[in-house]
């Protein structure tokens, strides 16, 4: 459901019930309006909400359809009351039948949420937050913020570290980029305008002292040794506050570091408090700490044995994994599903394990079975290196050798390099399994191989 980021009057579009969100729904286009910015810049992302976007209309659905076709993302506040919602489900069904290819993030504020692996979907029996109209809707499980919490009285502001946490994932999903970039880029912005701060009080102190010394320029002799004797004051009096600040800023921090493994979020209020007081090096690092800690970790479930290895794509939006029970698998790292699986073994008592290496890219994964060790009179695999098509599962090419130990995708994955237990290392066209290079010259068992980064090169070791 990814559409192109085109130039739309709105950002975003919030969908929700007045009586079960009348309070979090304004918190929220706030949040999303100041994310990342200073108070004297203007607003972040445009976001529409009916009561603060419509004046009297006589055609109140005509007015909210023509917001929808303006706005680049749906925001649904997911709640009971909003699943039971007509406003709701017109809301959404407008933006299913006329707006599909655009974002739909879901926001939890009431009720529950499940999904079902089987059949990828929304568990019906056990999901009252959605309306049926979503039934189907999502090829994948989606990533959803969770502010049921938000319910009980919490401070629903961007000075909460829980809030701001559950607000950043909404940001990265509008922006479609990753969470700890979006992190970075407000902290950069907050440490912006604390430095303009600093600028404005020196210029307006500076101002204050020139204004002084012109008021009394008759009285200059004595003007001039009190004007810089004021300046003196004045310069080693912002120095003293500068650095009492940053003294206290680290202290903070120091303090948020202790309390994290203990109290997360008295942590997080802690390095907030040190970014506040002054934009220290050791503030921005506690508040990234803390903020990333509110992330729950993904767990990647489906191998029934012990995992060896795991690799992630470049752009970190794949994960293979190869384990003991054989097999390797390739999993989307946003969502934690399983995409691909290939037996590479199929005797797990055999001696022999189940390697792999991605392509840069997470379209392609490579397998081949590797010995637990070189040391031993003779070796030969009981199936051929292989490589496969992440998206279709579909084989892409054999490469005819049952003595390879280690196998490496070029960084272009159009050549694949080999190492064999026969002494042989050989470089083979990925795209049709055929043998374009055989590396001669190696006396003994080859025991790795690998690309350079730019697949100029390849190294081999024996």
């Amino acid at each position: 459901m990814n559409e192109p980021i085109t130039k739309h009057k709105y950002q975003a579009f919030i969908s929700y019930n007045h009586a079960a969100d009348g309070r979090v729904a304004p918190a929220v286009q706030t949040a999303l309006r100041r994310f990342g910015k200073a108070w004297y810049s203007p607003a972040s992302i445009d976001v529409f909400r009916d009561e603060t976007g419509l004046g009297l209309t006589p055609d109140l659905w005509g007015e909210i359809q023509q917001r929808l076709e303006q706005s680049q993302c749906f925001i649904l506040l997911a709640s009971p009351e909003a699943a039971q919602s007509q406003w709701v489900e017109k809301e959404i069904r407008h933006w299913l039948e006329h707006r599909s290819a655009g974002p739909l993030l879901i926001v939890l504020t009431g009720g529950k949420l499940s999904w079902s692996k089987e059949p990828n979907d929304f568990d019906w029996t056990q999901t009252n937050a959605l309306p049926r109209t979503l039934q189907g809707v999502f090829p994948n499980e989606p990533l959803w913020a969770d502010l049921s919490w938000a319910k009980t009285g919490a401070e629903l502001s961007l000075r909460n570290p829980r809030f701001f946490g559950e607000i950043a994932k909404i940001v990265a999903g509008l922006r479609q980029k990753p969470l700890d970039e979006v992190f970075s880029e407000a902290a950069v912005q907050q440490k912006k305008a604390r430095s303009l701060l600093w600028i404005t009080v020196a210029v307006l102190a500076v101002l204050t002292v020139l204004a002084v010394a012109a008021s009394t320029i008759s009285f200059r002799s004595i003007a001039d040794g009190r004007r810089l004797r004021a300046e003196a004051l004045e310069n080693q009096r912002l120095d003293d506050a500068r650095l009492a600040a940053e003294k206290e800023s680290r202290r903070q921090a120091v303090a948020a570091a202790a309390l994290l493994a203990k109290d997360r979020e008295l942590s997080a209020r802690l390095a907030l408090k040190a970014l506040d007081i002054a934009p220290t090096r050791e503030a921005e690092h506690a508040l990234r700490q803390t903020l990333l800690g509110l992330i729950s970790p993904l767990l990647l479930e489906g191998h029934s044995n012990v995992v060896n290895d795991a690799q992630f794509s470049v752009d970190s939006k794949r994960v293979m994994t190869t384990s003991d029970d054989g097999t390797v698998r390739v999993w989307n790292a946003d969502t934690g599903t399983n995409l691909l699986v290939v037996r590479v073994v199929e005797d797990t008592k055999s001696g022999n394990y189940a390697a792999g290496s991605l392509s840069r890219d997470g379209t392609k994964v490579l397998t081949l079975v590797k010995p637990q060790t070189l040391a031993v009179g003779y070796w030969k695999s009981s199936s051929e290196p292989k490589l496969y098509d992440v998206a279709t599962g579909n084989l892409i090419a054999t490469i005819p050798d049952r003595f390879v130990v280690s196998a490496a995708l070029s960084p272009d994955s159009l050549q694949i390099a080999t190492a064999g237990f026969d002494t042989s290392a050989k470089i083979w066209d990925a795209r049709t399994g055929k043998l374009r290079f055989d590396l001669r010259g190696h006396e003994h068992r080859v025991a790795s191989v690998s690309f350079s980064s730019n697949g100029n090169w390849v190294m081999t070791t024996s």
